[in-house]
């Protein structure tokens, strides 16, 4: 006598979500990293605060490469002068993810060019 149906439809169906989830955690393990990070910087905001103001960062992590350790370098500008630097250290970007930070500056922002650029990371 064979198998009932409802036993072969079973064993399929766990044979799929088998295969399924070793494919998943196949393309998950870590290989060789062919991706570095690729970190885009964007200014969110400008707050007042009482030391000052406050430039609202994010970090968007378009790779599939983690960051940790970003350092991130702010400046106020009037032309080719800088008027003012600001640093910040994000610990973690992960791949494909965005976070947010913020860089403090005495001079009022909204005044001058404001630009944000990554200085350097460290790999996981």
């Amino acid at each position: 006598m064979g198998k009932p149906l409802t036993e072969w439809i079973c064993a399929g169906l766990g044979a799929i979500i088998a295969i399924g989830t070793f494919t998943v955690v196949a393309l998950e393990l870590p290989g060789e990293e062919a991706d570095v990070p690729d970190v885009r910087l964007m200014v969110t905001g400008v707050e007042p605060t009482s030391g000052g103001y406050l430039v609202r960062i994010r970090a968007r992590n378009l790779s599939g490469a983690t960051a940790t350790a970003l350092e991130v370098e702010g400046t106020l500008k009037r032309g080719s002068e800088t008027i003012e630097t600001s640093r910040v250290t994000f610990d973690y970007v992960p791949r494909d993810s965005d976070e947010s930070g913020g860089l403090w500056f005495r001079q009022d922002p909204r005044l001058y060019e404001v630009s944000v650029r990554a200085t350097g990371y460290q790999d996981p």
